[in-house]
């Protein structure tokens, strides 16, 4: 199974992540497919190939909940991701 999922770059406190295609039980330090852009969240930047993100997408390739996020703020996936609930547990249930 494919994953589309986000490689840390960049050095420390300076985070530059690359939007890659990559097997599902492969490392996001090991090889990958392919690499469909970048992602600076310091400078809220996005570059997206979105042909080609759109073309992995079709052919099964699934985001995972961050990259689904990246996706979709730059226009490239039209839904948005579910949200996580962030209320507590009740322990007595």
């Amino acid at each position: 199974m494919l994953k589309i999922k986000l490689q840390r770059r960049g050095r420390k406190n300076v985070p530059i992540y690359r939007i890659i295609v990559q097997e599902a039980r492969t490392s996001v330090r090991g090889r990958f497919i392919d690499d469909l852009g970048f992602f600076d969240p310091k400078k809220e930047k996005i570059s997206i190939d979105p042909e080609k993100a759109s073309e992995w997408i079709k052919k099964g390739a699934k985001p995972t909940e961050t990259a689904r996020y990246v996706l979709f703020k730059s226009g490239v996936i039209k839904e948005p991701p579910p949200r996580k609930s962030t209320k507590p547990k009740n322990k007595n249930e």
